[in-house]
């Protein structure tokens, strides 16, 4: 179920281009986040070149499939590292799928495997009798944040995922996805996170249409004011 048309462009075609790194460890939707990053306004670039990461205005971790062998490959390319020291640097960073999960400390996926540790909190399977949970979900907004402007609360965003973070640190959570099936009408999972100026979001925002769209041209945004005050 797409959420209704929101307005995504004007600020972000005002501005100048900010260049967006996009963390290439070979997993993932990658070209799909180039490409919508770029429809929002940014100058987004698949690398895994340690000075492209470091001097971007904001980087992003895409993801599909499992945790461990994720988690295995940005060790091997020492992309691990090099996400640890943009976040060091105060630079917006935003995971999206299995890349928001590696954000966490770490995952209970085919036994405990460690994470990043940029936010607190631990990845478990999700509750459900029919998994892993696909589909549009209503997602409600939990704390007020600047990834939500120009977006109205309870819209859908296209979820595919098997495991979500269930133990956040507190004030972590800024929106939670409402999901189907459950034996508790009101189970819902943690789906959009922040910890400083590192964000996560469950869900697919390069495949939830338009309120989708306005949410990465937000961090595009973000990614220029951060720059401004940088400078």
């Amino acid at each position: 179920m797409p959420s209704p048309a929101v307005n995504i462009l004007p600020e972000a075609a005002s501005k100048e281009r900010p260049r967006i790194a996009i963390a290439d460890y070979g997993i993932g939707n990658r070209y799909s986040v180039q490409k919508a990053l770029e429809l929002v306004g940014a100058n987004a670039v698949l690398t895994d070149e340690a000075k492209e990461l470091m001097e971007a205005d904001g980087l992003v971790l895409p993801g599909v499939g499992a945790f461990g062998p994720a988690m295995e490959r940005l060790q091997a390319t020492g992309l691990d590292i090099l996400i640890r020291r943009v976040a060091a640097l105060g630079r917006p960073v935003l995971g999206i799928c299995l890349g928001e999960q590696l954000l966490f400390d770490g995952s209970e996926e085919g036994g405990w495997n460690r994470g990043l540790g940029l936010i607190p909190g631990i990845v478990q399977e999700i509750e459900l009798p029919i998994r892993p949970n696909i589909g549009w979900r209503q997602v409600s907004i939990e704390e007020p944040d600047p990834i939500f402007t120009g977006l109205a609360d309870n819209n859908y965003f296209y979820h595919l995922h098997q495991y979500a973070a269930q133990a956040v640190g507190s004030g972590s959570v800024l929106a939670y996805s409402h999901l189907p099936y459950a034996d508790d009408p009101d189970y819902k999972v943690p789906t959009l996170v922040r910890h400083g100026t590192v964000y996560g979001m469950q869900f697919h925002p390069e495949k939830s249409g338009s309120a989708g769209l306005r949410l990465l041209k937000n961090f595009v945004d973000q990614c220029c004011n951060n720059r401004t005050k940088l400078q």
